[in-house]
């Protein structure tokens, strides 16, 4: 029986996704190591949204639901483990050779970890993304993974490492786009890191999970926002995210008045904002700031240039092929559970 601070009592205490996330989260709760919950982002990627695929499971706890046949077992012979990148791949990857037995080292080039989710954790509304990198820290500390920000290697200096296995995480970055005219176009990493000054009326190009979410945050802050997608449907269409994130996203975006123009293309800029085209004609659209969010492209350079040495290289997360955040945490999995 469960008493709360007034002294009410309750007979049950009922958690749903937050127990696929984290199974142990009631004891962890008890003994008070609130910074080892792993946190549910509300993704619904993983369970709800795969609820007529099965078995239900979790972005970011891949052995949800299928823990017999998917756990971890230790390793027969530990080897030195090199991670490149701390995004979420190689967080995830570092944490699960650690957990098996490996003596791993992880290396970021910046000086936080987190990858894109440092940009795509801005918003308060994204906080459960920042939490999640919270608590891969704390794991790697739990695991003694030896780890080094502002560590940026190169093919040359790999070499300097003694170690047995390499594994490349180097994410992705944002998709460059021109856009004639007069107008320069930042991204959306770079306005959300505010690495750059913005105006007041903005044209988001780009009405993807990156751009809408970006788009609301912007307008959550009284701006002006108008999101111009080529698609004739904004965030990949209907099937492209769980229905309940998508009908969510839309009413907020409705909501704090974004504007949206789908089947659109930006032609041109001028001093006053951008033509754009679509089945109406030509429209000028207002902007004293132009946004691209049109995606992500795999950064594999180091592995590419390293990927024959004498020693086996394995490439993991949006380095090797972009896509979400639980795949890129069950590509990590996979890869490590197997090392």
């Amino acid at each position: 029986m469960a008493v709360d601070a007034l002294g009410k009592c309750c007979d049950i205490v009922s958690y749903g996704r937050q127990l696929l996330t984290d199974p142990q989260y009631p004891e962890k709760v008890r003994t008070g190591r609130l910074d080892e919950i792993r946190p549910c982002l509300g993704c619904h990627e993983g369970c709800l949204g795969r609820i007529s695929k099965g078995p239900i499971c979790c972005a970011v706890n891949p052995a949800c639901g299928r823990e017999e046949i998917y756990g971890l077992n230790p390793v027969k012979k530990s080897k030195r483990v090199l991670v490149i990148g701390g995004g979420l791949s190689g967080m995830e990857v570092a944490r699960v050779c650690a957990e098996r037995g490996h003596n791993v080292t992880l290396c970021e080039k910046t000086n936080q970890p987190g990858g894109n989710l440092v940009p795509g954790g801005v918003p308060d509304f994204k906080r459960n993304d920042r939490a999640l990198v919270k608590w891969y820290i704390r794991q790697l500390e739990l695991l003694n993974v030896e780890v080094k920000m502002n560590c940026l290697i190169t093919a040359e200096s790999v070499h300097e490492y003694n170690t047995d296995i390499i594994i490349t995480a180097t994410g992705s970055i944002p998709k460059s786009i021109r856009v004639d005219g007069v107008k320069e176009v930042v991204t959306a990493s770079d306005v959300l890191l505010g690495n750059v000054n913005i105006g007041n009326t903005i044209a988001m190009i780009g009405g993807g999970l990156v751009g809408c979410e970006t788009a609301l945050w912007l307008a959550m802050q009284g701006k002006k926002v108008t999101v111009i997608e080529i698609l004739p449907e904004i965030l990949g269409g209907p099937h492209e995210l769980p229905h309940m994130n998508r009908f969510m996203l839309e009413d907020l975006l409705t909501y704090n008045e974004v504007k949206i123009m789908k089947s659109s293309k930006v032609q041109k800029s001028d001093a006053n904002g951008v033509l754009v085209s679509n089945e109406n004609g030509e429209i000028h659209v207002d902007a004293d700031t132009v946004i691209s969010a049109v995606g992500y492209q795999s950064d594999d350079n180091l592995y590419n240039a390293i990927n024959k040495i004498d020693i086996p290289v394995h490439n993991v997360g949006d380095s090797r092929l972009v896509h979400n955040i639980m795949y890129s945490i069950w590509d990590a999995y996979e890869l490590a559970r197997n090392i």
